[in-house]
Formats: C-alpha cells, structure tokens, sequence
C-alpha cells in the first residue's frame, strides 16, 4: 500500500492517526506493518507521533525502516 497527505498535512501525525484508527481492534496487526521512510530522522518523527496520538496507552509500533538500511 502506498500512502501519501496533502502538503499542508503533517506525514507523520497524519499516518499515526490513520494506522491507529486502522488497527484500533487488533493491535498486534500493527506491529506487522512495515513502514519504509526515507531517513532515520523521519522514523523518530514517527515514534514521536505515535507517542503522542496513544498518550498513556501503550502500544506495539509498526516496523520503521529508513531507506539506507533495506538489506
């Protein structure tokens, strides 16, 4: 699945939101998703909105990979 947001959308809140809302009734799911960004600063910015979307729930993050370590 290829995923993209308007330009005035924030990327990383903008997919937090959408993957929880996705996965809201099987967590586990999530941490099979595998989502590919550019850099590894990107990948933080996306733990950090995941972080801040969940508040104080916990939940298992999908796997982030940034593109210079495909193997």
């Amino acid at each position: 699945m290829i995923y993209g947001v308007s330009f005035s959308d924030d990327l990383a809140v903008s997919l937090a939101k959408d993957l929880i809302e996705q996965y809201h009734d099987n967590p586990l799911e999530l941490a099979k998703v595998h989502v590919i960004l550019p850099t590894k600063r990107a990948c933080l910015t996306i733990k950090n909105a995941f972080a801040e979307e969940m508040g104080e729930k916990s939940c298992l993050l999908p796997k982030l990979t940034a593109l210079y370590n495909l193997d």
